[in-house]
């Protein structure tokens, strides 16, 4: 995969909680996030997925994997909803 000089210097902007919270999610087993997710009231997933999505939606955030989190934490609420 080859990225270009603007996308590097986006990725660049990142900071390493963006960055950490991207490879969190993507090492956590679909399974666990539904779990912890579930022990939350309804309007407490909808707050988490509003927060998280504007950390890991990939228009907000240009890591290469951030579309790949993102889908994972969706599927999770989906699987809830």
């Amino acid at each position: 995969m080859s990225i270009d000089a603007s996308s590097l210097d986006k990725m660049k902007a990142l900071s390493l909680d963006q960055v950490f919270l991207i490879y969190k999610f993507l090492e956590t087993p679909l399974q666990t996030l539904i779990d912890t997710i579930s022990a939350k009231s309804e309007d407490d997933i909808k707050k988490y997925y509003r927060n998280m999505a504007k950390i890991l939606h990939p228009d907000k955030n240009c890591h290469p994997r951030s579309n790949e989190a993102f889908q994972k934490i969706q599927s999770a609420v989906d699987f809830l909803n």
